[in-house]
């Protein structure tokens, strides 16, 4: 059973992630993300809470909402804007298991107003999520991901 669900997270990734990353990365759409196929786990230092620490430089990043809710396998939007970048940003969806944070394969990149779509593809179950910039060590809060 779970031998087809990472063959479906797999070809999810590449059916919809090869085609967007070809393209250039300043046009209008931001390149969509997809199942965790490529497992990157980052240790989860974080607070128990669901919200990060305040942003120390004004730069934070924003969801429309904190709870997405959809069908499994569905394409479920994440839409928001990253405050205080102007150009374009890579991001990255994350996602809270046991060991820490899994890092989905392809990079979310923000317009140059700072807004992004985030795009996932997961099975049934309910999921935390978060929005990150690696390089400068932002987060947004813990998303709630139900797909039922």
């Amino acid at each position: 059973m779970k031998s087809w669900r990472l063959v479906a997270a797999i070809v999810a990734a590449v059916g919809l992630g090869l085609p967007a990353t070809l393209l250039l990365r300043d046009d209008d759409q931001p390149t969509p993300v997809d199942g965790p196929a490529d497992r990157q786990v980052i240790p989860d230092t974080s607070a128990p809470s669901t919200e990060t620490s305040p942003p120390t430089s004004g730069r934070r990043i924003e969801t429309t909402s904190s709870f997405y809710f959809g069908r499994p396998f569905e394409t479920i939007h994440i839409e928001g804007r990253y405050r205080g970048v102007h150009g374009a940003t890579e991001l990255r969806v994350q996602l809270r298991q046991a060991d820490g944070w899994t890092q989905f394969p392809l990079p979310v990149v923000t317009q140059p107003s700072g807004r992004f779509r985030a795009y996932v593809e997961l099975g049934q179950g309910q999921y935390q999520l978060r929005i990150v910039d690696p390089d400068r060590g932002r987060a947004s809060r813990v998303l709630t991901l139900l797909l039922f």
